[in-house]
């Protein structure tokens, strides 16, 4: 995206909610829902498109594209929070399936951020 944006072009705004979040989710800390609530509120109200990102979707030798949650169209805090909830509760059945164990031998831990990216509207001129 920086590359992108320090070429001049548009991008949409967009925020991320770390690993970190997802780890002391994970925890069962109370107080990161509550953190991401309260800045939750400080977003432009817009519309998002809710994802993950994840150092495993896409290496070298495999891909796990399109295998976790991903929500468009989401807004207001109450929706914004469900949808990074649903974003890393899709880890489980990532971490749980076939194609995770047969790729991934050591059955590594998957760290969960999540990208929330502005939803833009198309503008189509002929």
């Amino acid at each position: 995206m920086l590359f992108l944006q320090k070429h001049g072009f548009r991008i949409p705004k967009s925020f991320i909610v770390s690993s970190a979040a997802y780890s002391d989710y994970l925890e069962g800390s109370k107080p990161v829902l509550e953190k991401l609530r309260k800045e939750l509120s400080a977003l432009p109200m817009n519309r998002f498109a809710v994802r993950s990102s994840t150092r495993t979707e896409d290496t070298d030798t495999h891909s796990f594209a399109g295998q976790f949650q991903t929500l468009t169209d989401v807004s207001g805090e109450d929706n914004i929070l469900n949808a990074i909830l649903k974003v890393w509760e899709s880890v489980n059945s990532v971490t749980g399936s076939e194609y995770h164990k047969r790729v991934s031998p050591l059955n590594e831990d998957i760290t969960c951020a999540v990208i929330l990216q502005e939803m833009v509207q198309p503008n189509w001129q002929e």
